[in-house]
């Protein structure tokens, strides 16, 4: 009698630990989502809209901390090594785009709109290299500890 209430109790922290992961699988999908909504948002703001620098600075702290988030709840063991060659991948594709586009602003109208595409780019990274550093140390925590 003792095992069957042991084993019923057993299969029911289960359950709860498996709702409890899908839980933060929402939170981590909506924060990535949000995030890189607002970092669209942001870039284009900044590159076609006059905004103040203290504003852009508290919204790029907002994607860091959102990217934080997604770091934290979103990135699993299994996409760890996936996920941060992609954030390489992005970061250093967007940098060398950012270049790229700096030479494309030689007229008024294409260039306002290369600036907001540089801005956006910016914008995206700020919000994606939080995540991969708190992914990376977590991989390297877990290498380390093996």
């Amino acid at each position: 009698m003792a095992k069957a209430k042991s084993r019923a109790k057993a299969k029911k922290v289960e359950h709860v630990k498996k709702e409890i992961r899908e839980g933060t699988k929402d939170i981590g999908k909506w924060s990535f989502i949000i995030g890189l909504g607002i970092a669209i948002l942001v870039g284009l703001w900044a590159g076609f809209g006059n905004i103040d620098m203290k504003i852009l600075t508290v919204l790029y702290g907002v994607l860091a901390v959102l990217g934080f988030i997604v770091g934290l709840i979103n990135i699993s063991g299994k996409e760890a090594q996936s996920f941060l060659v992609a954030t390489i991948a992005l970061m250093v594709g967007s940098s060398a785009m950012d270049s790229a586009l700096g030479a494309l602003k030689f007229e008024q109208h294409i260039g306002l709109l290369m600036n907001a595409i540089s801005k956006m780019l910016s914008a995206i990274n700020y919000f994606i290299a939080p995540a991969a550093f708190v992914v990376a140390l977590i991989l390297i925590y877990k290498l380390g500890k093996d």
